[in-house]
């Protein structure tokens, strides 16, 4: 009677204490804690606090480096260490060149614009006062945008002396543009500085092209 009393015990208290191995009761388990969301990560600001670190050229074939090996555009290059974005076209005049101004703002937002054009409008013997008009206006866009214009004087013509005398007077009424600086690439310039068809300037004048207009980036 002892022994079976004591068999119900043993039993009763197995039960009592999910005894077994087939147990369902998850006894020995443990809630996995889910894990973290990754945090989005948010746009770097931009560092430079303004302007793009850039120059945009405007110019004519004198800009495309016609009858030299380079332009302009590469002297300056290395000069600085803005980047240079070269947007001149052969030929053309500063009627044919201011409606580009704002386009040029808008894509590079640069911090300088350079400008070199004129020679076309003194070869086609057009007004001088209307050009300098247009350089005035295409440096006022500039300044409207926070962009620096610089100008330049025009080299001498030594192929027409009546082209070279329009492109003096353009280059003249430049100094009366307000917030531009002036390139004094005309007076920089001599005729060794220019190729046989006494328009462009050679590799040398090129290369003076550049520096002045780089002298000027940091007035």
């Amino acid at each position: 009677m002892r022994k079976l009393l004591w068999v119900v015990f043993f039993s009763v208290f197995l039960a009592s204490c999910g005894g077994g191995g087939n147990s369902n009761s998850g006894a020995g388990q443990t809630s996995e804690t889910p894990a973290p969301e990754p945090e989005e990560s948010q746009p770097e600001e931009s560092q430079s606090g303004g302007k793009q670190e850039s120059i945009v050229i405007i110019s004519d074939s004198i800009g495309t480096g016609a009858t030299a090996s380079y332009d302009f555009g590469s002297s300056i290059q290395g000069r600085t260490s803005l980047t240079v974005i070269n947007r001149s076209i052969s030929g053309q005049t500063t009627a044919q060149g201011a409606p580009q101004v704002a386009g040029f703002l808008q894509q590079f937002d640069p911090k300088f614009i350079v400008v070199l054009l004129g020679t076309n409008d003194a070869l086609q013997n057009k007004s001088a006062s209307g050009a300098v008009n247009t350089l005035r206006s295409m440096a006022q866009l500039a300044l409207d945008n926070g962009t620096i214009p610089i100008i330049g004087t025009l080299p001498p013509i030594y192929s027409s002396n009546s082209a070279n005398d329009i492109a003096a007077s353009i280059s003249g009424g430049l100094f009366g543009i307000s917030g531009a600086r002036i390139a004094r690439v005309r007076q920089a310039l001599g005729p060794s500085d220019m190729s046989p068809d006494g328009i462009h300037p050679n590799n040398s004048g090129q290369s003076k092209i550049g520096a002045v207009f780089a002298n000027n980036l940091y007035d």
